[in-house]
């Protein structure tokens, strides 16, 4: 993944982007190399992407260990893997700050029952019916938007977004109260 844009849009606008490091764990010790390069560049978390990647949750384990001891949430894409990989993850990290994307796509209430989690409803993938569901089964502090780059919609003159009901803490402020170490 090409972490540099990311980055470089965070020293352009400070204050407007928080910037995780996009890291594969399959790259063995290549991916802890990109986690110390982005770490001293100012990373404020990690995403990993076991779907696109193609690996189950629990081979990131040396990564997610890592991020629990600097305190780095991590926002996680599932998709590759049963729904008992996350909490296998959390009871093998028990201090890890943990979001799943899309409302925890495919898995979705199996892991809401999971306290220690937090969920990403950015984007068209999670509908206003799936994010007051999502809402009212963990409550608002457990729900981040725009964590995981809102997809725009496809518009005349570019994209437009739409985005949610949800409650001002979710707009910011718990992604905020993630990040601080």
């Amino acid at each position: 993944p090409d972490n540099t844009s990311v980055f470089d849009a965070s020293r352009r606008h400070p204050g407007r982007f928080l910037p995780f490091a996009f890291l594969n764990p399959g790259l063995g010790a290549e991916a802890h190399d990109e986690l110390d390069r982005w770490i001293g560049e100012g990373a404020r978390g990690v995403k990993l992407h076991p779907w696109c990647h193609d690996y189950r949750l629990p081979v990131a384990l040396p990564v997610l260990r890592r991020c629990e001891d600097a305190g780095l949430p991590v926002l996680v894409h599932l998709g590759a893997g049963p729904s008992g990989d996350v909490e296998a993850v959390l009871d093998a990290c028990p201090r890890l700050k943990m979001v799943v994307a899309h409302a925890g796509i495919p898995h979705y209430e199996p892991l809401w029952g999971l306290e220690r989690l937090h969920f990403d409803v950015a984007g068209p993938l999670v509908s206003a019916g799936m994010g007051k569901r999502l809402l009212e089964a963990v409550g608002p502090s457990r729900v981040l938007y725009g964590s995981d780059g809102p997809i725009g919609l496809r518009a005349a003159h570019g994209h437009r977004y739409e985005l949610p009901a949800l409650p001002d803490r979710v707009m910011g402020e718990n992604l905020c109260s993630l990040v601080e170490r």
